[in-house]
């Protein structure tokens, strides 16, 4: 019978409330929770913050009762933002609901788009496209069948766009002018020629820039880096299938690419096979150090660098990074092996 004892019940409605939005992992519907007694579904029907994500499995979308569950999460949230998964099997009679909601669209993600999805969602985007007040953050995932027509969406207040295993094309459809975060993660295709017109619209605003597990040739990507004059944050993550080289290292030297590539460059993150000169490695993140010595330096000096070389760097070499952190850089580098990361520590940031 102790068993059977529900030892909440001493603990008060607003605690409880605060211990369950706690417990509810972000994939889990909040329903589950609600099956539990009486007591907890009436403060879980009660929380707005547990109905803001929205996400419809494609098995989901064709069972007539979806609609229901559809309605009862956009009643539940009441007003606050959503955030929102709508993938190709989504129907009208779904999509509907959800466009009537759009002011509070905060966070959506595209998933597994194709040709009648994107004609059945965007072409209702396209004429609601003044109210997009409250939409910050763009994910498309698989999406590879893109319509070959610009939409000519434009998002105004989006900040935030990830492309992950989608077509590159997919950024010709959209106009994003505050845009401060784009992520490309394996790309399927590797035409740049939207990219490079997308970044021309939005260079001024972007100061985060991640490349993952897509190859570019070192020259094309110097020159997307040059679209983007306030960068502040690159990520290239090209992990063992292609090579960090000496001819992309030098762009990225201050005095030996000019006009500098990113001069306003803090943070810096590589990972993949150091093909170049380890040397040659060092001296470029030498001439962005912020005390250098020399009252030469062409651009902002970085604070941050974390190095994933896959290959094993010898004493000397790990001994010049901690030179680099004596002068003002910290440096994160993994070392293989060990396997694991050593960090460098400017001296601000050591203790005693």
């Amino acid at each position: 019978m102790a068993s059977l004892i529900d030892h909440t019940k001493g603990i008060p409605p607003e605690i409880l409330a605060k211990i369950l939005v706690l417990a509810l992992a972000p994939d889990n519907p909040p329903w589950l929770l609600a099956h539990i007694c009486s007591r907890w579904r009436a403060i879980i029907f009660s929380l707005p913050e547990l109905w803001c994500s929205l996400k419809i499995p494609s098995g989901m979308a064709v069972i007539p009762s979806t609609i229901s569950l559809v309605s009862a999460y956009l009643e539940r949230s009441r007003q606050l933002p959503l955030k929102l998964t709508l993938n190709a099997a989504l129907p009208q009679r779904l999509l509907d609901p959800l466009i009537g909601q759009l002011k509070r669209w905060e966070t959506v993600f595209f998933h597994n788009l194709d040709d009648e999805a994107w004609r059945t969602i965007f072409a209702t985007l396209q004429s609601h496209s003044t109210h997009f007040s409250c939409l910050n953050h763009l994910v498309f995932r698989s999406c590879v069948r893109v319509p070959e027509n610009p939409l000519g969406i434009t998002f105004p207040n989006v900040t935030t766009l990830q492309l992950a295993s989608s077509s590159l094309d997919t950024l010709k459809h959209f106009s994003t002018p505050h845009l401060a975060l784009l992520w490309v993660h394996n790309s399927v295709d590797m035409s740049l020629q939207h990219v490079c017109s997308f970044l021309q619209r939005t260079s001024e605003t972007i100061t985060h820039f991640g490349w993952f597990s897509c190859y570019v040739p070192d020259l094309e990507l110097i020159a997307l880096l040059q679209l983007l004059p306030n960068l502040t944050e690159l990520r290239l993550d090209w992990g063992s299938a292609t090579s960090i080289t000496d001819e992309f290292l030098v762009g990225l030297h201050s005095q030996l690419t000019v006009p500098c590539v990113a001069p306003k460059l803090e943070w810096l993150f590589l990972d993949g096979v150091l093909h170049g000169s380890p040397d040659f490695l060092v001296d470029v993140l030498w001439s962005r150090c912020p005390n250098d010595g020399n009252n030469k330096i062409a651009c902002d000096p970085l604070r941050f660098i974390q190095l994933k070389p896959c290959r094993e760097l010898d004493a000397e070499v790990m001994e010049r990074f901690r030179a680099l952190a004596d002068g003002g850089i910290e440096v994160i580098v993994f070392e293989w092996p060990p396997r694991k990361f050593v960090r460098f520590d400017p001296p601000a940031n050591r203790r005693g």
